[in-house]
């Protein structure tokens, strides 16, 4: 079809993500976020050498993101805490990897239709610093026919 484009994760980001954390065997989650609980809970500060695998891994996390919608606000969130990582930021990360396991699969479809009128819509929606942080949390979504084309997530 001339008029589609398809975007997917490279196998070989998931790859090393998968090597760099010990998961070459682990199983997928169903979504990419953290529960409440977790997010409650205070880890303690990893060694230097546990620290720069998380960043590694982070790192990877976010390429992987930046087509992903469904995990730019969990990539948005592992990066606050780049400077000083702790094992709970780990096993987030780790989380966020594992469904990366579970939608390895997934491609995003950009079908467009060229005798359709060319309208674009944006979407924004914030929290308004309802975290424990009292920091906002801000995000958008740009679409043309209907179709995803852009999305981010912002800790102001």
């Amino acid at each position: 079809d001339a008029y589609m484009i398809q975007s997917k994760n490279d196998p070989k980001h998931l790859d090393q993500l998968k090597t760099l954390l010990g998961l070459q065997s682990a199983k997928g989650v169903r979504t990419p976020l953290w529960s409440s609980q977790a997010e409650k809970q205070i880890g303690r500060s990893l060694e230097p050498a546990d620290a720069s695998l998380y960043r590694s891994g982070r790192r990877i996390a976010q390429w992987m993101s930046l087509d992903r919608g469904d995990c730019q606000n969990s990539s948005k969130e592992l990066a606050r805490s780049l400077a000083q990582p702790t094992t709970t930021d780990l096993v987030r990360l780790k989380r966020l990897a594992k469904y990366h396991i579970h939608t390895s699969d997934y491609v995003l479809t950009f079908k467009f239709d060229p005798d359709m009128e060319k309208v674009i819509d944006g979407w924004v929606d914030a929290n308004h610093a309802r975290n424990a942080d009292r920091k906002s949390t801000s995000g958008y979504e740009i679409y043309l026919q209907g179709v995803q084309l852009c999305t981010a997530s912002k800790t102001q």
